[in-house]
């Protein structure tokens, strides 16, 4: 089975468009649609998060009233929109949640994220400009994350339970979607484990 994984950046706001295009581009690529898509969310930390995107749309408005509502939109949707990108594309395809039973206190994710775009900021001004604004939170997102290159036990997790999933269906591949650091090919890694089994991994940084 071949494995298209797709390494993504968990803070950037664009991610959720850059991710869909890839998506969109393995859609007609492939022909066929994936035997399943795993992601790193436990399903119910990612429902408890979900329902506080509208929260998280008020907090951010009231942070920055003059901010577009274009940008708002981008802002809101990029929390936990690697458990759903996917369903924009590949609706139908079942899915295997890498961190199922997590344990972690989500009742306070919408202020927390807005923490994580202040930091990001110089100042607590927000360009005016959509693009300058977004261009800015994915430059430092992007960065952040680069210094993440260790491996950890959920690698080997993450990697146990796409095995599994991959025997169990048989088909010829399958999605995942994970932070940069597993899809990278660093000793210990989630792709370099799967590698090691004999998985044909296909990485694309979103």
């Amino acid at each position: 089975m071949m494995l298209s994984i797709a390494g993504v950046y968990h803070f950037d706001p664009t991610g959720r468009e850059r991710l869909k295009r890839h998506l969109e581009e393995l859609s007609s690529s492939m022909k066929d649609r994936p035997m399943f898509i795993a992601v790193e969310w436990d399903s119910g930390l990612f429902a408890q998060v979900k329902e506080q995107r509208s929260k998280f749309r008020e907090l951010a408005q009231e942070q920055w009233p003059t901010a577009g509502s274009d940008l708002m939109a981008i802002l809101e949707l990029s929390l936990g929109y690697e458990a759903d990108t996917h369903s924009e594309v590949f609706p139908s395809s079942p899915v295997l949640w890498l961190d199922q039973g997590r344990q972690a206190n989500v009742q306070t994710y919408a202020q927390q994220r807005l923490n994580v775009y202040r930091s990001f900021l110089e100042t607590d001004n927000l360009p005016l400009n959509t693009e300058t604004a977004l261009a800015m939170f994915s430059e430092e997102a992007r960065k952040r994350a680069q210094n993440l290159t260790e491996s950890t036990p959920r690698d080997a997790t993450f990697a146990s339970l796409i095995n599994e999933k991959a025997i169990q269906s048989q088909g010829r591949w399958a999605i995942v979607i994970v932070g940069t650091s597993h899809a990278s090919a660093n000793p210990g890694s989630m792709r370099k484990l799967l590698e090691d089994q004999g998985y044909s991994c296909k990485v694309e940084v979103c």
